[in-house]
């Protein structure tokens, strides 16, 4: 399962930043998922990897694109997911700087 949101790079900005994990609500506490943010093109610029334990930071250069996509990727869950045994994931306090 992946999931992305583009966004605009602010007038300025030189950086994005971001807490990210998953929400201690989920019943689903065996997964790992990664994080990335891309460039326009499709390149990787930083990713992380989190578990329901080990939240995460990501920060990365974005002086000079016009457009920044943050994607999320289900790499590992114990089960199928369904309505008793999903996962919501966050970007804490995102932030162009």
């Amino acid at each position: 399962m992946t999931g992305y949101l583009d966004y605009t790079v602010p007038d300025g900005a030189t950086r994005f930043s971001a807490r990210i994990g998953i929400d201690r609500q989920s019943p689903n506490t065996s997964a790992r998922v990664e994080f990335s943010v891309l460039d326009v093109d499709g390149r990787v610029l930083k990713k992380e990897s989190v578990t329901y334990q080990k939240p995460g930071t990501i920060d990365v250069p974005v002086s000079g694109l016009p457009r920044v996509r943050l994607k999320i990727a289900l790499l590992k869950s114990d089960g199928e997911l369904s309505y008793t045994h999903h996962l919501r994931v966050a970007w804490i306090t995102p932030a162009f700087l």
